[in-house]
């Protein structure tokens, strides 16, 4: 694993879609309790349509009925149906419909379950294409829930991990996580992390430099003031400054020599361009391992320079001529 690889990691609250409680889920292996944003019990369904159009002259089902698969549920008499079966246009007989003696549609169930819904009755007219009824599939219920995570609580969900669910009766039952959906919280990085508790992490990786346009407040000392409480002691920060405009290399060196952080700036021939990164950290003898002191290169400071604060930054400065 190159270092470039250890260091592509994205820091923010993240949102996880799982299998898990109307109210809360634990989890019984790590002892986990988070409360759910949103939750709902859903279940896979079908619908019950015809393909063609004509009088709704028999309803056999309604809402709430258990159904098994190939049972008969309409009736519906048709005459483009009487027409196709005529010129052969029209199998007598599907997986979801059959022709009764009489020569009408009959509507069959397409799998056990229970009606949950009836959109036509008996002596509606319906045209092709039309939904008649909804059967909500047999031992098909999930719960869906959506939690708001810090990184460290979604590294406890585990694949098929076995969670106990408790329902708002209190009553409890023994699922598993069947999905994850993770996605990023739209916001400003450093914003989200100072209303976060400190994480922990082993790696922080700030990585916005790349346009033209840069967030400098993310590039400052009370910047990585933040940044370090959120990190372990021998955690590292990682700031990728791979840039065609600006050098920012000295301002992170002139931080570092600041805050007496170690220093490494690396560089890696990578999908045919550089990515650059400098790395910031207590842990000196991290930077001496031997995958990131081949990629070290020198940089030279500029005490000419002042230091980047939230008071003070000079794009000029680092600007490349």
């Amino acid at each position: 694993m190159t270092w470039a690889s250890r260091f592509r990691l994205l820091v923010g609250t993240i949102l996880v879609l799982v299998l898990a409680a109307l109210a809360t889920y634990q989890l019984n292996q790590k002892k986990g309790v988070a409360a759910s944003d949103s939750a709902q019990i859903l279940a896979r369904t079908y619908d019950v349509g015809t393909p063609y159009a004509g009088l709704v002259v028999d309803q056999m089902v309604d809402v709430g009925d258990s159904v098994t698969k190939g049972q008969p549920l309409f009736v519906i008499d048709s005459s483009s149906l009487q027409y196709d079966l005529k010129n052969g246009f029209a199998k007598p007989q599907t997986e979801a419909t059959q022709v009764d003696d009489q020569g009408r549609l009959v509507l069959l169930a397409a799998g056990d379950g229970t009606v949950t819904a009836i959109s036509s009755e008996r002596g509606t007219f319906v045209q092709s294409a039309t939904e008649l009824a909804t059967v909500q599939r047999a031992n098909t219920l999930y719960v869906q829930a959506e939690y708001t995570l810090t990184p460290n609580e979604y590294a406890r969900v585990e694949d098929n991990a076995t969670a106990t669910v408790e329902l708002p009766n209190h009553r409890t039952i023994t699922a598993h996580v069947a999905k994850v959906k993770v996605e990023t919280v739209a916001g400003d990085g450093r914003l989200s992390l100072e209303r976060e508790a400190p994480q922990g992490f082993d790696v922080l990786a700030v990585d916005a430099f790349s346009g033209d346009s840069i967030p400098v407040h993310l590039i400052t000392v009370q910047a990585v003031d933040e940044y370090l409480r959120h990190i372990k002691p021998g955690g590292v920060i990682a700031f990728h400054v791979t840039n065609r405009f600006l050098d920012l290399k000295p301002v992170l060196l002139a931080i570092a020599q600041h805050k007496k952080l170690a220093y490494a700036y690396v560089s890696e021939l990578r999908d045919g361009g550089i990515s650059d990164w400098v790395l910031l950290t207590r842990n000196e003898a991290f930077l001496r391992e031997p995958g990131i002191l081949e990629a070290t290169k020198p940089v030279a400071p500029r005490p000419d320079w002042r230091l980047w604060t939230d008071d003070y930054n000079n794009l000029v400065k680092v600007f490349r001529y």
